[in-house]
């Protein structure tokens, strides 16, 4: 209904950047109708965690919830008329949770929450040519760790795809002169719901694509409004064969370069085999994870997903074990502390609408580590339905 009433209120902006005849059975009413599509899902879930007393978290501090159950609508709505499109998705969620600080009772507290995750409205100011704004998450390259070339949130959100990746406000322009060339304007305006311990500061960016051949590559030029934060990023992936991907990523900036390196091997059943090397040129060498965070000389950020230098990750999917189903195994391994994490990854489709879901992490690594400080293990299993 929101997004119904929001583009009929922009029908006189339409009839003059897109003044097309209207044929004598062809009315606005029709080509919303026509042009609007509409998607909810619903996920129940539940969720725990073995939370660690460690230097990073003594007695719980930071107030994991031990247990979780939670209600969560997602609708997705989207519009497509003329020159136009639009789209909207609003979150609603009801949660219980269980926490435990040791000194303290455990206790069950409860919360609601409305928000909007995303949206956007787009132009298509000419064939070749389309602008836009509005929050998203923006995503590139062809990494699995994470995207060590997104100046603006290098989260791809893989370690727990059940878990919206939090978008960003961009105003994007995008030039496709062709089916293998691409340049983007980008602006990022706002930090949206991003979980930050900087203070927020306007960027700019330059994107170049291109592809064919076997071959794909990328490079990102960008900025921060108060002139820090310069750097030049990139990715590339290589088709040596049909079975074979490889691929690079990284991204300099005065503080340090970011690297990644990897490959993917793809057998005949569809089980395919990923292999990455990350290098984080700014990565804290502190010799506890808690002197990372420390505000006087710590310099890590909970957005930066990872936080020391030098890691290794693999990952095993196979997206059909069952008839209908996928399950996926990785295993991150941090080499400057000698922690790991492993996560298993399950879904299985009960039916045309329903889908049931389990994600386990096992964290391995003493106090002091990335892996290990917070957490031993967690799990969160559930069922989502679309309508």
């Amino acid at each position: 209904m929101i997004l119904r009433a929001a583009a009929g209120a922009l029908t006189a902006a339409l009839t003059v950047l897109a003044p097309h005849p209207t044929g004598a059975g062809e009315t606005w009413l029709g080509e919303i109708r026509d042009g609007f599509d509409g998607r909810l899902v619903v996920q129940a879930s539940a969720a725990g965690l073995r939370v660690r007393d460690s230097d990073l978290n003594p007695q719980n501090f930071l107030g994991l919830p031990e247990a979780r159950l939670a209600l969560e609508v997602r609708p997705d709505l989207r519009l497509n008329v003329r020159r136009f499109r639009f789209g909207f998705q609003p979150r609603f969620a009801g949660r219980a949770f269980r926490t435990d600080r040791g000194s303290e009772d455990a206790t069950w507290d409860t919360d609601t929450d409305a928000y909007v995750h995303a949206w956007w409205a787009q132009l298509r100011a000419a064939s070749t040519l389309f602008v836009s704004y509005g929050r998203e998450n923006l995503q590139w390259g062809p990494s699995y760790l994470l995207s060590p070339s997104n100046p603006f949130n290098r989260n791809n959100g893989q370690n727990n795809p059940q878990v919206d990746v939090e978008g960003l406000e961009y105003a994007q322009a995008l030039w496709i002169p062709d089916a293998h060339w691409s340049v983007s304007l980008i602006a990022n305006t706002g930090q949206g719901r991003l979980t930050t311990f900087e203070t927020f500061e306007r960027a700019f960016a330059v994107k170049l694509d291109c592809t064919g051949g076997g071959v794909f590559a990328g490079a990102i030029g960008s900025i921060r409004e108060d002139g820090t934060r310069g750097g030049v990023g990139g990715f590339a992936g290589w088709y040596p064969t049909d079975a074979v991907i490889l691929h690079a990523e990284g991204r300099w900036e005065e503080s340090g370069f970011d690297g990644l390196a990897g490959g993917v091997y793809t057998f005949e059943s569809g089980l395919f085999v990923v292999a990455e090397y990350f290098r984080d040129g700014d990565g804290c060498r502190s010799e506890s994870i808690a002197g990372c965070f420390n505000p006087f000389f710590g310099r890590s950020d909970p957005a930066e997903v990872l936080f020391r230098r030098h890691y290794i990750f693999t990952q095993i999917t196979d997206p059909s074990p069952w008839t209908r189903g996928s399950l996926t195994a990785r295993w991150i391994a941090g080499l400057d502390d000698g922690s790991h994490r492993w996560i298993g990854l399950v879904e299985h489709e009960l039916g045309d609408r329903w889908i049931a879901f389990l994600v386990g992490v096992v964290d391995r690594g003493e106090r002091r580590d990335e892996f290990g400080s917070l957490i031993e293990g967690a799990a969160m299993a559930g069922v989502t339905v679309a309508f």
